[in-house]
């Protein structure tokens, strides 16, 4: 039966909240037993107290192979299995394990116990056992007798005790299992999600005759007003009579803004109530002001104490406009990362506001707006403060066989303004289940939008919008072919040269809704082992410390945090580029990053620019990531980095913005700085009025470069302060004509043979330029890092992490560069062989050397120098001499070697034997 009441608006009239009586703690010392074969049920465990330990001790011993060591009685909830050190102990495995692990480990069924006491006050009332957060099953018994059975993950599991569960003491027990296969990255042994136990709430509640079953807010922003469904449980089926009170306040305020009464008569079991409220003057939520309403409901039924529920709510509607997000009549563009709820700290999701807190500022401080979890919905506290900041969340099912838990999510979280989208899994290549069940979702909840999975994108579906890596064609949407595939080819930032033209207009064509990149970048980082004595928890990672080992072994160690350095400083300058891609193509929906912190599962994801602690790396700022990563982002787009000084630099600059609307003009500009800082030339671009959301021209900057020094790395920037934006780009400027010729004193060969040798012996310069053939073992050049990680894409060609070199050699002196790979090493990477120096003096370091991948570790180097015999050499496997007039950062790096070497600073420090070479 449905009841459409009349709004009628008066004062407010105060009613006290009986919820806090209600409600019962059961935080505490629970009884534990695990049940290692299952055999509690048909054992009956339920029917006394549980069994001790001393009576499953054997069963344990045969469980764990004899390796188990005494196991408590008794653990706390909320917790799980791991802080009750609860199961097997992990013993350090040779090789890398999956992701970081659990010091104690036990997968399977748990049973709980413990005496309640429910009060005199809750006679004749309803008693039932929430459980916030469940690892998949529970089942629940009083005093022996069944409760019921619930599977679900993310959702509170909620048990109605039978009905003796009258005043007085009683024994509940609990039967939890975490028993599931394929349940997304919610529960896996592999990213040490894998828990047992109860987190968040765990508490009795008491429950009138006729009580609230639940509210549904539907903000009406056109018409100020909210429409509030509000089911009514009447438990006894007796016809009851009453009154609805509704009072909507701003969050954290007493003021009121509208109050509504309406009387009830109640006759069904469940009656849905459909009502609607004035929110006048309302202020909408988005990003910029996350403004936060709340209702206040009460129901008084004659007879019965008052029953009072608050409800949060946004004034927001999203929607979709051709391939453009709409969000309050705006155009939105996210700016999204990946979660998979894993915390370094312990096994299952945080529960705490402090933890969400510094996650979810810290994404914003970075400059994200959206957070997607993969296959896992995040648990209501993260609702709470993703409502209070202003981040959109995409909630993922876990998979395909619990997709039943569809309408329970959106029952439990859909007020939210943050829940926006709702994705039904993580890269399911079939539509069979997924597109009957989003049309239902649809009509069901037209709150949010709904895709059918995470990637990939397919035709002739009616999804509300896509995330994918490809889109029509196959065209790919992100740096790098989806999928890993092999890097060196498969990637425009190894295939072409470094420009920042392209965006990926071509894949989205004809695709009528708006596109997502899916887990954009995956550019892996060295891990930082200085993390090590983080893991302060129930998780330890002990593949950080195998790295750690391994390269202490190879006298690798003390160059540890210069690998983090570098190969992050070169993921970041990928992820820039990645970001800017998307903000190049006109009307595209957003990203998702892999992640924007470490993703330390599948066998050590280290692709984040912070780390798994939510805590900087050290290689940007946050205000330096907002340059690119923000609502307003200026844009340049030229068609490379590396230019000569007889060429006139020339740029198209836009602004992708999507901020608050500006009151005045924006008026930008752009300056070219030396590597000092120094503004070298500027200008002024086109006054520009910014009426509304999405990608604008700027103007063109065009400039002769004839006059500006050269070598240099030189930085263009573009401000347009009216819109609190700024970015930069850095260009390689080079001479035209510079001398390459080799002189007199300096041998050039290109195989070890009798002639170098001898040349060497008799005290000569010698400067080698291996061929392939003569370096056994040596890697294919490639600019980009390991894409993800090197053991999920073992069959890539390269498993390398970019460049590191000293700056400040004079090797470099007539060659500017950073210490990392920038894009000027572009083409001196992709035209190199990786040497393997393992064998070299273990103090001596390559002039310019190759960051390995963390699971091989060698030491690998493009350019080293030593002594030997009398002589000195220099040993080169970039390719200096092929199209060298076509390639002028070639040209410059011989020309500075050259230099060197005929310099008295040319003084290498180690002396290798002649069967060095050879060996």
């Amino acid at each position: 039966m449905r009841n459409i009441f009349v709004i009628m608006l008066f004062m407010a009239t105060a009613t006290v909240s009986a919820n806090a009586q209600n409600e019962i703690s059961l935080a505490g010392t629970w009884r534990v037993a695990p049940d290692v074969f299952g055999i509690g049920e048909r054992n009956k465990w339920y029917a006394s107290e549980l069994p001790q330990q001393a009576d499953l001790w054997m069963l344990e011993k045969l469980y764990y192979k004899g390796n188990i060591s005494e196991q408590p009685e008794e653990m706390m909830l909320p917790g799980t299995d791991s802080d009750g050190r609860l199961g097997q102990a992990w013993t350090p495995s040779v090789g890398l394990t999956h992701g970081p692990v659990r010091i104690y480990a036990y997968d399977g069924i748990i049973w709980y116990e413990r005496e309640i006491t429910i009060p005199e006050a809750w006679k004749g009332k309803t008693v039932k056992l929430f459980l916030e957060r469940v690892p998949g099953l529970s089942k629940a018994w009083l005093n022996g007798t069944f409760n019921g059975s619930i599977e679900a993950f993310a959702t509170p599991h909620i048990h109605t005790l039978t009905a003796d569960a009258k005043p007085g003491k009683h024994r509940l027990t609990m039967l939890i299992s975490n028993n599931f296969e394929r349940t997304g990255h919610y529960l896996l042994s592999g990213l040490s999600t894998k828990w047992n136990g109860v987190l968040g709430r765990i508490e009795l509640q008491a429950e009138n005759p006729v009580s609230i079953s639940s509210i549904k807010i539907y903000p009406d922003i056109k018409h100020q007003k909210a429409k509030v469904d509000i089911a009514l449980n009447n438990r006894d089926k007796a016809q009851a009579q009453g009154s609805l009170t509704l009072t909507v306040r701003k969050k954290g305020e007493t003021k009121t803004v509208s109050v509504i009464k309406t009387d009830v008569l109640i006759s069904d079991t469940l009656q849905i109530t459909e009502t609607e409220i004035a929110v006048p003057n309302a202020m909408l939520w988005d990003e910029f002001n996350p403004a936060i309403y709340e209702i206040e409901t009460v129901l008084n039924i004659a007879g019965q104490s008052p029953e009072s529920v608050t409800n949060t709510f946004g004034m927001r509607e999203i929607h979709t406009l051709g391939k453009q997000f709409i969000l309050n009549g705006e155009p939105l563009f996210l700016r999204g990362t990946h979660d998979a709820c894993q915390f370094p700290f312990h096994a299952g999701p945080d529960m705490t506001r402090e933890q969400w807190e510094k996650m979810l500022h810290t994404y914003k401080n970075y400059g994200l707006n959206h957070v997607r979890f993969h296959t896992c919905c995040p648990p209501e506290i993260a609702f709470q403060v993703a409502d209070e900041i202003g981040i959109i969340f995409q909630v993922e099912m876990s998979s395909v066989e619990y997709f039943h838990e569809w309408k329970k999510i959106l029952d439990t979280y859909g007020n939210h303004p943050s829940f926006c989208l709702f994705s039904c899994a993580n890269e399911l290549f079939t539509t069979d289940v997924t597109a009957p069940l989003i049309a239902k979702a649809k009509q069901y909840d037209p709150r949010h939008l709904y895709t059918c999975t995470s990637h990939p994108w397919q035709p002739n579906r009616s999804d509300d919008y896509y995330v994918t890596a490809w889109g029509v064609d196959n065209k790919q949407n992100v740096g790098i072919q989806w999928g890993g595939g092999d890097v060196v080819s498969v990637t425009r930032f190894n295939t072409d040269a470094p420009e920042t033209a392209s965006d990926y207009t071509d894949a989205v064509n004809g695709i009528e809704a708006p596109v997502v990149s899916h887990e954009m970048g995956q550019w892996a980082v060295y891990p930082d082992l200085a993390e090590i004595p983080k893991y302060t928890g129930t998780i330890r990672n002990y593949n950080f410390e195998r790295i750690r080992d391994d390269l202490q072994s190879k006298g690798l160690l003390a160059q540890a945090p210069a690998f983090t350095q570098a190969s992050g400083k070169l993921a970041l300058i990928l992820y820039k580029e990645e970001i800017e891609a998307c903000l190049r193509t006109p009307n595209y929906g957003g990203f998702q990053l892999l992640d924007i912190h470490d993703y330390l599962g599948q066998q050590i994801s280290t692709v984040g620019i912070i780390n798994a602690f939510w805590e900087s790396k050290g290689l940007t700022t946050a205000a330096g990531f907002r340059e690119f990563c923000s609502p307003a982002v200026p844009l340049l787009r030229m068609n490379k980095r590396i230019w000569t000084q007889n060429e006139t630099f020339e740029g198209n600059v836009e602004i992708a913005y999507f901020g608050k609307p500006l009151k005045n003009d924006v008026l930008p500009k752009w300056s070219i700085r030396d590597n000092a800082g120094k503004i070298v030339a500027s200008g002024k671009l086109t006054k520009t009025r910014i009426k509304g959301r999405g990608l604008m021209p700027l103007g063109k900057i065009s400039v002769s470069l004839n006059k500006l020094p050269a070598p240099a790395k030189l930085q263009i920037v573009v401000e347009a302060p009216e819109a609190e934006a700024i970015n930069r780009w850095d260009i390689w400027l080079y001479p035209e004509d510079v001398s390459t010729k080799l002189p007199a004193e300096i041998k050039v060969f290109t195989e070890f043979n009798g002639d170098l040798v001898k040349t060497l012996e008799q005290g000569g310069n010698v400067l080698l330029f291996p061929q392939t053939k003569e370096l056994p073992g040596s890697r294919p050049g490639c600019f980009t890092p390991v894409f993800w990680n090197s053991l999920f894409k073992w069959g890539n060609k390269a498993h390398t992490m970019g460049i590191f070199c000293d700056p400040k050699h004079p090797v470099f002196e007539a060659f500017p560069t950073d210490f990392f790979s920038d894009w000027q090493w572009h083409d001196l990477v992709m035209h190199s062989r990786a040497m393997v120096l393992d064998k070299v003096p273990s103090g001596m370091k390559p002039l310019v050397q190759v960051v390995d991948n963390f699971v091989t570790n060698q030491k690998l180097g493009l350019l080293f120098e030593c002594k030997a015999g009398r002589g000195k050499l220099v040993v080169c496997s970039i390719d200096l001499f092929t199209d060298i007039p076509n390639r002028p950062v070639a040209r410059q790096l011989l020309h500075s070697l050259l230099q060197y070497m005929q310099s008295n600073k040319f003084q290498p420090e180690y002396t290798i034997n002649n069967n060095f070479y050879e060996n």
